[in-house]
């Protein structure tokens, strides 16, 4: 059964011509481009009307005189577009591009019209497949939320259209996107296929690996590093997107026991030299008991613990323990979870960076350069994030 609405034959061929001129053309290299055209009004009601209206009785595009024939002069309106070339996989679409940490499909229909291209669209739902050909001037819309959708073409095929698009809670007219090209586990298979052409020396497919990641900031900062990578032949760096969970497990407190040793340690050394200050044979009593005064600050529970804390490794007593407030969680780009810090209510982002640094430390990315740490949205955290509060930054 049919689950998509198809429409033929929506704009006359000046009218798809006049689009077509006004899209760029797909960069080298690149599997993707969003541009948006400045588009008739007309074509955007009538995108709208079949959006909003798909799936009730009757078609919306009988209300407009199809093909659509625009005039010079009339409203235009920007619209969202698409190039793009090769298969996709099976998803959904939504209307952030960042929301892959807790995806939230688009409800309604979703709607495309091509304007030039080959390849098949294949929708799947309700125990069905339907295959829509693309064709010029075709419109398809289908209900996002109820199925899955694919595109099946050559890698070398180059397709156009207006949309993804989708009318939000707010009845505005929106950009759908495609959820996989965000999801950190398509992220990492970009970057390790990215890798994989680096080591091949493909410089090319290093590139198009590269800009298929869905988040503009990660695929511009990746493809940065490895022109610089070029140049200098250094190893990668670790990226890790920051997330936080509830705490209630006790950890050793690090800054309890650095703050016991510096003292302990300030001591044995003022009783190092009151050792020396006693010389002679007849201060080797007095000196003995210096040295019994200094086995007695490194050989106690509290010293024992304190150097074991501060190893990363548990206290064999309760010394330097404290509750945890809560984690911040690294993620890897593979999704996996490649580090977690304590931290306390208040913390700032700058006072916990050494920790996180140390975290996600690997043998294979750059010693020299510091890891990259993202938010769920994508940003790049730096500098100006320092004095933010962890909380703030990562809600729950």
């Amino acid at each position: 059964m049919a689950v998509a609405i198809v429409v033929d034959g929506v704009l006359n061929e000046s009218s798809r011509h006049s689009l077509l001129q006004k899209l760029p053309s797909l960069e080298k290299g690149a599997s993707r481009a969003l541009p948006t055209v400045m588009a008739p009004l007309a074509l955007e009601r009538c995108m709208r009307a079949i959006a909003e209206a798909a799936g009730r009785a009757g078609s919306p595009a009988g209300e407009f005189a199809l093909p659509l024939s625009f005039v010079d002069g009339e409203p235009e309106v920007p619209m969202p577009a698409r190039l793009a070339c090769g298969s996709v996989p099976l998803h959904k679409d939504c209307f952030n591009p960042f929301d892959t940490a807790e995806p939230l499909p688009i409800d309604g229909y979703v709607a495309i019209l091509y304007l030039s291209g080959t390849g098949q669209l294949v929708i799947q739902g309700g125990g069905s497949e339907q295959v829509v050909d693309v064709v010029p001037g075709r419109l398809v819309a289908w209900p996002n939320k109820r199925c899955y959708h694919r595109f099946d073409a050559p890698s070398d095929s180059v397709r156009t259209m207006v949309g993804p698009l989708a009318i939000d809670a707010d009845g505005l007219t929106q950009r759908a996107h495609d959820v996989w090209s965000t999801h950190p586990g398509y992220i990492g298979s970009c970057r390790n296929a990215a890798a994989d052409a680096e080591r091949q020396g493909d410089h090319e497919a290093v590139l198009r690996n590269i800009r298929n990641i869905g988040i503009p900031v990660v695929a511009a900062q990746l493809e940065r590093e490895y022109e610089e990578r070029r140049r200098q032949n250094v190893a990668p760096r670790r990226i890790a997107t920051l997330t936080r969970e509830p705490g209630g497990a006790a950890v050793g407190d690090k800054e309890a026991a650095r703050l016991f040793m510096d003292g302990a340690e300030a001591r044995t050394a003022a009783l190092v030299a009151e050792i020396k200050a006693l010389d002679g044979e007849d201060q080797k009593a007095a000196r003995s008991e210096k040295g019994k005064e200094i086995r007695a600050v490194t050989a106690s529970p509290e010293y024992r613990d304190a150097d074991r804390v501060l190893r990363g490794l548990e206290p064999v007593g309760d010394n330097f323990m404290k509750q945890v407030d809560f984690w911040i969680v690294c993620t890897g780009l593979d999704g996996e979870r490649i580090g977690q810090v304590p931290a306390d209510n208040g913390a700032t982002f700058g006072s916990k960076q050494d920790e996180l640094i140390e975290a996600v430390k690997t043998p294979g990315c750059d010693p020299f350069l510091g890891p990259i740490f993202l938010l769920q949205d994508g940003t790049m955290l730096g500098d100006q994030h320092a004095s933010a509060a962890v909380e703030e930054l990562l809600p729950q």
